[in-house]
C-alpha cells in the first residue's frame, strides 16, 4: 500500500441513511467520481460548536482507499487522504 497523501479538499458525497447509519454510496472529487465498495472505519471528533465524523472508505474501482470527513455544523464533506490499495 502506498503512503497515504494529506489533500483536505471539498468533495460532494451521494450517501443514504439505514437504521440511523450513514452510509456512503460513493463521492465526486476533481472531476472524478469514486464508488464505495466498503466502509472501513468510522470515528467522531469534537471540533468547536460541532462535530466531524470520518470515515475510511475503500474504493477498489478506481484503486483507492480514502479518509473521507464530514461536519455536522457546516454540512459539508471533504477529502482528508487517500492512498493506493495496491
Amino acid at each position: 500500500m502506498a503512503a497515504a497523501k494529506f489533500i483536505s479538499e471539498p468533495i460532494e458525497v451521494i450517501a443514504h441513511m439505514h437504521h440511523m447509519k450513514m452510509i456512503v454510496l460513493r463521492f465526486k472529487w476533481k472531476d472524478t467520481v469514486y464508488y464505495v465498495s466498503k466502509m472501513v472505519n468510522k470515528w467522531q471528533v469534537p471540533a468547536g460548536e460541532s462535530r466531524i465524523t470520518h470515515y475510511i472508505v475503500e474504493c477498489p474501482r478506481q484503486n483507492i482507499s480514502a479518509e473521507i470527513a464530514f461536519d455536522h455544523l457546516n454540512l459539508k464533506w471533504e477529502i482528508v487522504t487517500y492512498s493506493g490499495m495496491k
